[in-house]
């Protein structure tokens, strides 16, 4: 045999050797771990889909069951949704427990899933829930009353999932905060005032017997520094009178002091003034363009721009 053909044959064997060499190498069997699965989860106050208005609070913290679900070798769960997230370790037995607080109402969508001894993440269990708002039920008596009258705000609980509400914490605009005893139904009522002009508002969270603290609750009412009317014998109020293109006198009134002019809208919705002609009074003209029931919007404003309350005076057009 020729040294030619020596060299042929060689190099032939060396290429099947390098073959077989890449197909081994793809045939052979993978050395990782198999990907765990998903974990169960459970929980006996944030149970899975609960429904409106929910279950727990933000301030209630909830025990998670966590559970390898078969997967061998899990050392670690790790949990987070939009606001918090975590890790615990896992047993002997592949379970664990996460005491989670929500930290807002709403719905609570928790993402568990496992880690195992060689590093490798299980798949992803989402796990639903509605997290219930526990802010108290707020009432302020009258909700709309001259600056500096005192109100009633009475103070009850929302849901029924929570224990008993003991005492409740409320603060009044910028005002310090005052706390004051529940009855034994959870009520509670209190005389709050009104000192600032416009919307006033008064902010309270409950605390129940066993320490846990509801949402914060705020309410708004008004104060206003006086009241404004409208009158006219042109166009009754209530009444059908007069007709489209027929004008009528209005007069005006506030029992704001320092009153310095009236701010009006009819029909387009466009605010207009007019100057106050004598201490809280002014007329103004108006012309119906539409005839059916119409009403005239109207309000006084003193020379700092605060004003009273808007007093809607409603009449229908002869068509």
């Amino acid at each position: 045999m020729g040294g030619k053909e020596v060299i042929r044959i060689r190099r032939a064997l060396g290429t099947l050797a390098a073959i077989g060499a890449a197909l081994t190498a793809v045939v052979a069997p993978a050395s990782a771990t198999a990907e765990p699965a998903a974990p169960l989860v459970s929980s006996a106050v944030y149970v899975e889909n609960a429904p409106y208005p929910g279950v727990g609070g933000e301030h209630v913290p909830g025990v998670f069951l966590f559970d390898a679900n078969g997967s061998a070798d899990v050392v670690e769960f790790r949990y987070a949704n939009r606001r918090l997230s975590g890790s615990v370790p896992a047993d002997a037995d592949g379970r664990a427990t996460a005491v989670i607080t929500p930290g807002a109402p709403g719905s609570l969508e928790l993402k568990v899933y496992s880690v195992n001894r060689d590093g490798v993440a299980s798949a992803v269990r989402t796990y639903d829930t509605q997290v219930a708002y526990t802010g108290p039920d707020t009432t302020v008596t009258p909700w709309s009353a001259l600056v500096g009258t005192p109100r009633t705000a009475a103070f009850a609980p929302r849901w029924g999932h929570l224990a008993p509400i003991v005492r409740y914490t409320y603060r009044v605009n910028d005002g310090e905060p005052v706390t004051v005893d529940a009855d034994a139904a959870g009520r509670a009522s209190v005389t709050i005032g009104s000192d600032r002009p416009g919307l006033n508002e008064v902010r309270v969270v409950g605390v129940t017997a066993d320490g846990t603290r509801t949402a914060e609750h705020l309410r708004g009412y008004e104060a206003v520094l006086g009241y404004a009317w409208a009158n006219s014998s042109d166009y009754p109020y209530g009444a059908e009178a007069g007709g489209v293109g027929v004008t009528g006198a209005f007069e005006l009134h506030s029992t704001v002091a320092e009153t310095v002019a009236f701010e009006y809208l009819f029909e387009d919705g466009e605010v207009r003034t007019v100057a106050s002609e004598a201490p809280g009074t002014a007329v103004i003209a108006l012309t119906p363009t539409r005839p059916g029931r119409t009403e005239v919007l109207v309000r006084s404003v003193r020379a700092d721009g605060l004003g009273s309350n808007w007093y809607a005076y409603s009449f229908s057009v002869i068509s």
